[in-house]
């Protein structure tokens, strides 16, 4: 599956198997991804980002409606 779906058991147990570390909790695998502030589980997807009030103003003074 995708590695943005792993478990920290998973993320700890693949880090043994490719000789990263000797040995590594899964719960100091959690404080290492909320150290970097990764948080794979809270992931967000858009076909469009949301539009900035900056660019929306921007937009607004050459558009004119129809």
């Amino acid at each position: 599956r995708p590695i943005s779906q792993w478990t920290a058991q998973e993320l700890a147990d693949e880090m043994v198997k490719q000789g990263i570390v000797a040995s590594i909790s899964p719960r100091h695998v959690g404080r290492l991804l909320e150290e970097a502030t990764l948080k794979p589980h809270q992931s967000g997807y858009w076909l469009n980002p949301p539009p900035t009030l900056p660019l929306t103003r921007r937009f607004k003074t050459f558009a004119k409606p129809i």
